[in-house]
């Protein structure tokens, strides 16, 4: 498409096709650390400026990093339980679920590490924390008087890395490539999602360009046609940054959710 230029001719299909079942190849980027007790582990590096590794040492050992390497003569520092964490094997409707909250109003944190979904909805928090504690098998809940649920895990981290979900800026996201070929249902899901996270009633909205053209190639392949307004912001703090509202009404309003049923 990016090859496309005036004059071009573009055949559009009526019917889309879709993948069955999708297995991941997908292989864990910290085999050589996990040890014979299925522990992850990471390397302590001697940095002068080292204050505290992780989050692991001052809740557990009430330590800096120097400290407990001194106190514990320790060379490798525990990070998490491998077997506190599955990873799935295919593409399903709640880990669309789970893509679709996280690219709406999610992070992955730039330490490799965090994965954060922030919304002052109650009901949302507590969907996206059922639904990643069922993918994950773990059981974070959500901080309800901070309006956010926060994990903290570099498997999982690395696995929604892997699936397209970047540590980007909001203006950078865009929906992540494996979605174009999940299954119809899978879309749906995702759609769903990202609406309830980041949508009003017949408005998606982005401030992200690539995020709002993907979402559209998405919603055309589950059959809704939508318009995209650009709107410039004239005050606050992001003055002259363009939002991108997908559009859609009418007949093409109720399609949408009759697709994507009962919101929550």
């Amino acid at each position: 498409m990016e090859n496309l230029k005036s004059g071009d001719h573009v055949a559009l299909a009526k019917n889309f096709s879709w993948s069955d079942e999708q297995l991941f190849d997908y292989e864990c980027p910290f085999k050589q650390e996990i040890s014979k007790n299925n522990t992850l582990t990471c390397t302590i590096c001697g940095r002068d400026d080292l204050k505290s590794l992780s989050p692991h040492l001052k809740r557990h050992h009430k330590l800096s990093g120097p400290k407990y390497l001194k106190q514990y003569d320790k060379k490798l520092l525990h990070v998490n339980l491998v077997n506190n964490f599955k990873i799935p094997k295919v593409m399903t409707d709640e880990l669309a679920r789970v893509l679709g909250y996280l690219s709406s109003e999610g992070t992955l944190s730039k330490n490799k590490r965090n994965i954060v979904f922030c919304n002052s909805n109650k009901n949302l928090l507590d969907d996206f924390a059922k639904c990643f504690n069922g993918l994950f098998g773990t059981s974070y809940k959500p901080f309800y008087t901070l309006n956010k649920f926060e994990a903290n895990s570099q498997k999982i981290w690395s696995f929604l890395n892997w699936l397209g979900l970047e540590p980007v800026e909001a203006k950078e996201k865009r929906v992540p490539q494996i979605m174009n070929t999940a299954p119809k249902s899978c879309a749906i899901q995702f759609l769903k999602s990202y609406w309830e996270g980041d949508g009003s009633y017949n408005l998606i909205i982005t401030g992200s360009p690539m995020m709002a053209r993907d979402l559209k190639l998405l919603l055309l392949r589950i059959g809704i046609p939508t318009g995209l307004h650009v709107d410039y912001d004239t005050g606050g703090f992001s003055v002259g940054n363009p939002k991108y509202s997908i559009q859609f009404t009418g007949y093409i309003c109720r399609n949408f959710f009759t697709r994507i049923q009962t919101p929550h």
